[in-house]
């Protein structure tokens, strides 16, 4: 008799777990169905590959996503994870985190070229395009350390 009423009470929690399981995932799959039917041109989503893009055009079951100027690629609807959701104020603190790490590092670096005309300005080393060239380069330059064996020395 106790091994019947413990069977029964297995039984009904098992239900229970069951019904509770499958109403938690039907109303995620709910939620995913509605966001991927609002999906508009021009929202940012992410795939289940890790690509962000902004969408194009929505069909029945395509979506084209334009992952780069001029790039578009068509993925099935169903590889959409979700809509990229980033608040204006996160980026803009991630943008003026950007901009202070640049300020400090072209402060520290003098030497460093900040704009284009200095990139342009700026020194560019020789490159010979023959075999000679590398030569006549070579001649009375010798990059080796102190007390290292050239090349031609004896063993």
């Amino acid at each position: 008799m106790t091994g019947s009423i413990m069977l029964i009470i297995l039984v009904v929690a098992m239900i229970v777990f069951m019904l509770f399981g499958s109403r938690k995932q039907k109303k995620m799959m709910e939620q995913r169905y509605n966001m991927l039917t609002e999906l508009l041109p021009g929202d940012e989503v992410s795939t289940t590959a890790g690509l962000y893009g902004t969408v194009v055009k929505v069909s029945d079951t395509k979506i084209d996503l334009m992952i780069a100027d001029g790039i578009v690629t068509t993925w099935d609807l169903n590889s959409v994870r979700g809509k990229v959701e980033a608040s204006p104020s996160e980026l803009d603190e991630e943008l003026e985190a950007a901009a202070t790490i640049d300020a400090a590092d072209s402060a520290s670096d003098p030497a460093q070229p900040t704009s284009a005309t200095e990139w342009k300005d700026a020194e560019t080393p020789e490159i010979p395009d023959t075999i000679e060239g590398l030569e006549d380069l070579d001649k009375g330059k010798d990059d080796r350390p102190n007390g290292s064996p050239s090349e031609n020395s004896d063993k």
